[in-house]
Parts: structure tokens; sequence; C-alpha cells
């Protein structure tokens, strides 16, 4: 079954090159192009997707915040995957980005290959952070002293675990690679995150910045 995209962006020839380019992956159907905050929110009510893949700030219409936007369309579509394009550099603005927990964040000084091995982890239920975003949020999410080792209370198969979980990894694919069941991952997952008093995925992924781990 394809997966219904929109691409949102308000300049025509981004919006040409994205579609070149996820449109290689089988499972993928562009089904329209927004240019503007306002179109998009249109789309959306008139025409579903299955997947997001938005600028962060079109300069057109109303709605020019792209936090404000992101807002209301988390708000309005829950279970929506979004995938974030973006030439914000600021670490305070990305990480703003980051928290809404949108599914993916791609930087436009990134190759188009992001772009497409976002569309793939979004697909399978990942979340998607790009290099060249990861390099400008890990050092702003860092301890003091440049590094926060992990809490010695965590076992090693929590531990592994954890760093299975957030680079992208599902139960599934975890239980087949320690030999486990998706069951003892997922009791893992929760009793690490116990430890280290973390409450949300969201959260956990923020840790595993700090540590440095891969996401």
């Amino acid at each position: 079954m394809k997966i219904r995209t929109i691409i949102a962006d308000d300049h025509s020839i981004v919006r040409n090159c994205i579609r070149t380019e996820i449109e290689t992956i089988e499972w993928i159907q562009v089904t329209s192009e927004v240019s503007s905050p306002h179109e998009l929110v249109a789309e959306l009510w008139w025409a579903p997707c299955d997947l997001l893949i938005t600028d962060f700030n079109m300069s057109q219409g109303p709605t020019e915040d792209g936090l404000a936007m992101l807002d209301c369309i988390l708000e309005r579509y829950l279970d929506l995957p979004i995938i974030v394009l973006t030439m914000v550099t600021q670490a305070d603005m990305l990480r703003a980005i980051y928290k809404r927990a949108v599914s993916g964040l791609v930087s436009k000084n990134d190759s188009l290959g992001a772009i497409s091995a976002a569309v793939r982890a979004v697909s399978v239920g990942r979340r998607y952070i790009s290099a060249t975003v990861q390099s400008k949020l890990r050092p702003h999410l860092l301890g003091a002293n440049g590094h926060i080792p992990p809490p010695s209370s965590l076992s090693e198969p929590e531990l592994r675990v954890l760093r299975l979980f957030v680079s992208g990894r599902s139960f599934g694919e975890i239980a087949a690679l320690l030999g486990s069941s998706m069951g003892k991952v997922a009791q893992l997952k929760m009793e690490a995150m116990r430890k280290l008093d973390i409450r949300s995925d969201l959260d956990l992924y923020g840790y595993a910045m700090r540590q440095g781990f891969s996401v």
C-alpha cells in the first residue's frame, strides 16, 4: 500500500527536487504539493495524507511562524508523521522543533539523500534526525563538562536496549538482534527509563543525544 505524502515548501524548485528524490521509494506516492501554511492546512482538511514533508518557515500566508504552524498541525493530527526541513541553524530553535516530537528533522544543508533516509525511517515508525541537525543540537544538550556518563545503575542489557531503540530499531528488531523476546525488550526499556527518571520517548531521545548516542 502506498504512503500518501504531501510536500509543503514555498519554492517550486525545492518541491520538485524533493518529489523526484522520494518518488524513487516504491511505497511513496506524492498526492499533493502546497506552497503556504494556509494551503497546507486546507489540503490536510480536504485530502488527508499518511506523511507530511514540510518546510519549517514558509514565507507566504498568514501563519508565518513555523512553530505555530507545527503546533496547529500536531494538535489537529496527532498521529500524522511529520518530517520538517529547515534552514535554521540556531540550536535553541532546532531544539524547539525537536521537542515538538516531529518524526523527522532534516537540515536543507544536508544532501537530498537525507530526505530519503528520513522517509524510509519514518515509514517504519522510526525517528530520524539528520547528521547536520545532530551536530547543531548535541553541543547544546551536553552537560557543562561536555559529557554525561551513563548512570551506573543501568545494567548492560538495559543500556544496549536503549542504544538500539534510539537508533531507530523496533522492539521486534531489537529482540531479534539480542536473541530475546519483544516483551523482555520492552521490560528492559521501561526499567531503564524508570532508573533514569525519564517519562517519555521524547525525553529519552534527549538523554541519548546528551550521551552522544546516534539518533
